[in-house]
């Protein structure tokens, strides 16, 4: 006999049925026999979680006891779950009971890197130095982590829109501090130290940016054999094109000449038209004034209308 599943499958037309006898399966109605295999329920958690020692303790415990071969002294098992039956301490200085809720969606327009403040992190070199640089100096002058950090990528800020060729091309302390100003930057008392520390550092990673950033692909360069080079071009294969491809395409060639065409000539006639139409207007104008100085001379002369005349 097959070894009985844990989890019921979905039925596949792929896959044969197996058919059993009834001298096959097992004796549901002894509890031994039903403890020693497979359980035919669904658990509701995935496969490899099945064997987890709290879920088939609980589940052991719950067919025992259903079977009527459990101890009833003992007490019932559940699954451990974390106590959240504790109240925070500080809980009203966290959450504020003052917050009245709009009525629009809550907008937030800074950027995320405005949000996140400083995304160096200091690694095993940068502390051993600090470490170092902070015993010669008095405790009121000692160099805090966050400062550290903070200071490494001001100066990255300052030149990320510089390209330096050689070690000469990284602009003095005086010169990263005046255009620190102009940009509303302060630095800390001690950041000539670390602005010598920054170029040292500069230096042995090759004048690339402290801060790791996505590798793309250098044009004159082959970079085939690299896995970590992102978004690279893609290759334009040429077409081939067959006797269907270019009698199609002229096909369509002719039919947008047509089309072309007949635009054209339609643009003609409404152009035409609308000549024809401002020289009728010019035409009216100038017989109305005519009419307006025969009228005239008419009063002038006392000369009386007729109604049936056809000048007006």
């Amino acid at each position: 006999m097959s070894k009985a599943k844990f989890r019921s499958r979905k039925i596949d037309f792929k896959r044969p049925l197996p058919v059993y006898r009834a001298s096959e399966l097992p004796d549901l109605d002894d509890a031994s026999v039903l403890q020693r295999t497979s359980q035919l329920v669904e658990t509701g958690v995935e496969k490899e979680e099945e064997e987890e020692h709290h879920l088939q303790a609980v589940i052991s415990a719950a067919q025992a006891a259903a079977s009527g071969t459990g101890n009833d002294k003992v007490a019932p098992l559940y699954i451990p779950t974390p106590d959240a039956s504790r109240s925070v301490a500080n809980y009203h200085e966290v959450y504020r009971k003052s917050f009245s809720r709009p009525t629009s969606y809550i907008r937030f327009s800074a950027t995320v890197e405005d949000s996140m403040g400083c995304p160096y992190c200091m690694d095993e070199d940068d502390t051993a130095w600090l470490n170092q640089f902070n015993k010669s100096l008095k405790s009121s002058q000692k160099v805090p982590d966050d400062v550290f950090e903070a200071t490494l990528w001001q100066f990255e800020q300052l030149t990320c829109d510089m390209v330096f060729q050689s070690v000469d091309d990284i602009p003095a302390f005086a010169s990263l501090e005046q255009r620190a100003q102009e940009k509303g930057i302060a630095f800390h008392s001690q950041a000539k130290p670390l602005y010598d520390y920054w170029r040292t550092k500069k230096e042995e990673m090759e004048l690339r940016p402290l801060m790791p950033t996505l590798k793309f692909e250098e044009l004159g360069r082959t970079t085939d054999s690299d896995p970590y080079v992102c978004f690279r071009r893609r290759e334009v294969k040429p077409l081939r094109k067959t006797r269907r491809t270019d009698a199609h395409s002229l096909e369509k060639l002719r039919k947008m000449h047509l089309e072309l065409e007949s635009a054209r000539t339609l643009l003609e006639m409404v152009a035409r038209r609308e000549k024809m139409r401002k020289e009728s207007l010019v035409l009216e104008q100038i017989i109305f004034k005519q009419k307006c100085t025969v009228l005239e001379q008419r009063r002038a002369l006392n000369h009386p209308r007729d109604e049936n005349d056809e000048l007006f």
